[in-house]
């Protein structure tokens, strides 16, 4: 698991792509200081976002991301399809229940 609201991650996350490592993508939860996570919605946003075009890439081990954001399922699937892959190629992860018109 990835949490793109940790400010160090990019590293981490580019040593687990290139080994070829399954990576569910969150946003984050943790309680942690400022200089460890962004704080902004729009800062964790765009950091889940730029994650995502690395991690949907053709050949990675079924990548999944955890979010409830419909913008941000609207973008992956958006880059998914630019980049070849169908709905079997990638998932997307929620607690059963939740947002149920969004699951579907």
């Amino acid at each position: 698991m990835v949490q793109s609201y940790l400010r160090h991650r990019r590293n981490d996350f580019k040593e687990l792509i290139a080994s070829g490592s399954r990576i569910r993508l969150v946003n984050g939860g943790c309680l942690e200081p400022g200089a460890v996570v962004y704080r902004d919605r729009r800062d964790i946003d765009a950091a889940f976002a730029a994650d995502m075009e690395l991690l949907v890439e053709p050949g990675a081990p079924l990548p999944a991301m955890a979010t409830y954001d419909a913008r941000l399922i609207e973008r992956a699937q958006m880059i998914a399809r630019a980049r070849g892959l169908g709905n079997g190629d990638y998932e997307f992860q929620m607690l059963y229940g939740v947002k149920p018109q969004l699951q579907k």
